[in-house]
């Protein structure tokens, strides 16, 4: 098996900006729903945070995998602390 080149790590990091999309998405439909938004709310989360998570991948590429992997990690707590208070109240409601 080949060791990749640097300007070859480059050209195959591009899955960053499908799988950023997809986290974005599912982060702002999962947002728009725990904060009670009917469908079109879904929908517009949903469409915003595949577009974030694909501008964000893009600029993921830039830097290395240990710089992508820490910045997917930043913005998953980010996305639990933001929805912390309506998930509480979802489940409150459950109960």
């Amino acid at each position: 098996m080949k060791e990749l080149l640097e300007h070859e790590v480059d050209d195959v990091a591009g899955g960053a900006l499908f799988a950023g999309a997809a986290i974005g998405a599912i982060g702002g439909g999962f947002s728009a729903w725990l904060n009670d938004g009917d469908l079109g709310d879904i929908v517009v989360g949903i469409a915003f945070g595949a577009l974030g998570g694909f501008v964000g991948g893009a600029g993921s590429i830039i830097f290395n995998a240990g710089a992508r992997a820490s910045g997917s990690a930043v913005s998953a707590t980010g996305l639990v602390i933001t929805n912390l208070d309506p998930i509480v109240k979802k489940l409150n409601k459950k109960t």
